[in-house]
């Protein structure tokens, strides 16, 4: 397993965002999900074999919630940060 360099988060986000559905198909459960510091952990060490902490995953989290935002806001191509 390896230890999380900044990229390694933005790595598991992606990959975390596109289980939900990405930014498009289903944005409420996403957020829903971005929500949930546990299975963003879990995910990470499960399917990725990443360890992150509480910590990692709350900035995962943040970062996601800002792409929806932005995604929101700019419906015309939401996909521009990933």
């Amino acid at each position: 397993m390896s230890i999380f360099p900044s990229r390694t988060l933005y790595t598991v986000l992606k990959k975390y965002m596109v289980l939900y559905g990405g930014l498009v198909d289903n944005p409420e459960q996403l957020r829903y999900a971005l929500l949930d510091y546990n299975e963003i952990i879990d995910f990470a060490q499960s399917k990725l074999d990443i360890l992150i902490d509480a910590d990692a995953a709350k900035r995962i989290s943040e970062v996601g919630i800002e792409w929806l935002a932005y995604a929101a806001l700019h419906p015309q191509d939401p996909k521009v940060l990933l």
